[in-house]
């Protein structure tokens, strides 16, 4: 049975702007595999935060982090989070897919670890730019923002950060990746220019 995971990130007020994106993510997982239970999943995840609240002793920024199946919740977890430095990157070939956010990422950790020598990865497929191994991507060229067309996964900040207009979603070529200015890593847990690195830092 699929296992599925989710990381959402709780800010220092213990809010949650993205829920409803995860919601709808995990809506998406489910409707497949357990159309009959899939809401009452979902609708388990303001309760279950709110008595880890309760619970933690963690401050600031916090990980929300669920393990489910189409039979339920297996595991939820919550911790304090700190966004890890990222200065290079290389630029990885791959024929994989990832259409749904599972705990198995055992194709995506191999790909990273082939590449030590930089910070991170872009993984790249059919000569076209998707993600690093645990973000989404976008990228500065003439004063917009651009992100990949066709990413590895659908994360939940790019699609709050294109029904915002802050973002629009395009085909990023290998080839014109110098036409290009700045890279932007970001996702649930990391907000749109906290990662920003120069297009020359990354390695072919």
């Amino acid at each position: 049975m699929s296992l599925f995971i989710e990381s959402i990130r709780v800010e220092p007020d213990d809010s949650v702007p993205l829920l409803t994106y995860h919601q709808a993510r995990m809506d998406r997982a489910l409707t497949d595999l357990q159309p009959s239970l899939r809401q009452s999943i979902i609708n388990q995840l303001p309760s279950q935060l709110s008595d880890l609240l309760a619970q933690s002793t963690a401050q600031g920024i916090r990980k929300y982090r669920i393990l489910y199946t189409a039979e339920g919740i297996q595991e939820a977890t919550l911790t304090q989070y700190q966004i890890r430095p990222i200065t290079s990157l290389s630029l990885a070939p791959i024929t994989f897919a990832y259409e749904h956010k599972y705990a198995d990422r055992i194709e995506i950790n191999a790909c990273y670890h082939t590449y030590p020598h930089t910070d991170d990865v872009i993984m790249t497929r059919s000569g076209l730019l998707t993600d690093t191994s645990y973000g989404n991507i976008a990228m500065l060229r003439e004063g917009t923002w651009y992100t990949p067309e066709s990413p590895l996964l659908h994360g939940c900040r790019r699609q709050y950060l294109i029904d915002n207009g802050m973002v629009e979603p395009k085909k990023i070529r290998i080839e014109d990746v110098n036409s290009y200015s700045y890279l932007m890593i970001f996702n649930a847990m990391i907000p749109f220019g906290r990662l920003l690195i120069p297009t020359r830092h990354l390695h072919y």
